[in-house]
This record gives structure tokens, sequence and C-alpha cells, in this order.
């Protein structure tokens, strides 16, 4: 009888293991999503930044020919 008790608490313990590891997966997966995407938003603005100082440069070479 207590070898029945034993295996059933045990064969419950897996199950939540693997749904708490399942949970974990899930939760770790949107963190990696999120991740991504403010990488993306960080490469945009680095990428308009660099676009914005070439024309800065541009100008600055420009007002000096002029000069």
């Amino acid at each position: 009888m207590n070898n029945d008790y034993l295996a059933l608490i045990l064969m419950l313990l897996a199950i939540l293991l693997f749904l708490a590891s399942f949970l974990m997966m899930n939760c770790a997966s949107k963190i990696v999503k999120d991740i991504d995407e403010r990488n993306k938003l960080i490469d945009n603005l680095l990428d308009k930044r660099s676009k914005l100082l070439d024309e800065k440069e541009k100008i600055l070479n420009d007002s000096e020919e002029h000069k």
C-alpha cells in the first residue's frame, strides 16, 4: 500500500515537473521574442542615426566649400 502511494506521488511530481518546464520554456520564448524586437528597434535607430550623421557631415562639408 505504501509503495502504491509513493509511486502515485512520484508520478504526480513527474507530471508537475513536466508542466513547469513547459511553462518555463514558453516564458523563455516570449522573452527571446521581446529581446529580438528590441534589438530590431535599436538597429533601426542606429541606422537612422548613422544616416543623419552622414547628412550632417555632407552639409558641413558643403558649407565649408562655399566659404
